[in-house]
């Protein structure tokens, strides 16, 4: 598909910088399922309290994926987390890049809800610039001073197979 960015692409000498995304392409995701990516951030953690802000910008192309669930988690492993969810047919896009801020202080602070019987924290974040609101889970003792990797992905919670594509660019500690 065409790539348009999320933002201008500086330029030197009229030479424009080498801007990309990573793209989840997914192909008849059933129901129930999850497509993710990961990266690897420090095999020793990296402490994200000392930032304010956490962002990164998220693109749906699409209307007919704009039902499904997006995600980010943060953590040291698959079994501490947070994980800030959306869904582009609840936002105010349904297609396009959304760019997602995430305050750290307040994402950290999550994890001291009260957990549902199953031992995980639901809550929710507004997003300090957008007035948005983005689901929260808090899987595990996650612990933003020792973040070893994230995860992108998206989950169908539809009751059809759908295909299609997401891109996550630029995340962003401020």
């Amino acid at each position: 598909p065409d790539y348009v960015p999320p933002f201008p692409v500086h330029e030197e000498n009229q030479i424009p910088e080498k801007e990309q995304s990573l793209v989840l392409d997914f192909t008849e995701l059933g129901p129930g399922h999850v497509a993710r990516i990961r990266k690897q951030v420090s095999p020793q953690g990296d402490d994200y309290t000392q930032y304010e802000t956490l962002t990164w910008y998220v693109y749906n192309p699409s209307p007919q994926t704009a039902d499904l669930d997006v995600f980010f988690r943060v953590g040291a492993d698959t079994l501490n987390y947070y994980e800030v969810g959306m869904r582009y047919a609840e936002s105010s896009l349904r297609t396009g890049w959304q760019r997602v801020n995430m305050d750290v202080a307040q994402l950290a602070n999550a994890k001291n809800d009260s957990a549902d019987a199953d031992g995980v924290i639901r809550t929710e974040i507004v997003d300090e610039v957008t007035g948005e609101i983005y689901n929260v889970k808090v899987v595990g003792l996650p612990d933003l001073r020792r973040v070893k990797r994230y995860y992108f992905g998206v989950a169908n919670n539809t009751r059809w197979p759908v295909s299609g594509t997401v891109y996550l660019n630029d995340t962003i500690l401020r």
